[in-house]
């Protein structure tokens, strides 16, 4: 498995924690600096979009899936304040929560 895998990996299981660059060195004994480089060459994405990302892809599993108000979800997915969320949220996906649940296709 390369570091690249290991780092996703990573990353994807503690989507709910804040991002660390200190909790990334100490996890695989290599500077922070080393990674980061390594990962962008090899994704186009820095580790901190990767982590954002998969925060954001979980928050629409969960919109899609639950009836979880978005407070809930955002607090799931690691975010603590919901309006930093919303806007990630819509950076990301072009929608506010609300409205990406709104948007789903009826059952």
């Amino acid at each position: 498995e390369s570091l690249t895998e290991r780092i996703r990996r990573y990353l994807s299981e503690g989507y709910a924690k804040p991002f660390s660059s200190k909790q990334l060195e100490s996890e695989f004994y290599l500077s922070y600096k080393y990674m980061a480089a390594v990962f962008k060459k090899e994704t186009g994405m820095t580790m901190q979009q990767y982590h954002t990302a998969e925060r954001i892809s979980r928050a629409k599993r969960m919109l899609r899936t639950t009836l979880m108000p978005v407070g809930a979800v955002a607090e799931a997915v690691g975010f603590s304040d919901m309006l930093y969320f919303s806007r990630i949220f819509h950076r990301e996906t072009g929608l506010s929560p609300s409205d990406y649940r709104k948007k789903l296709p009826e059952w």
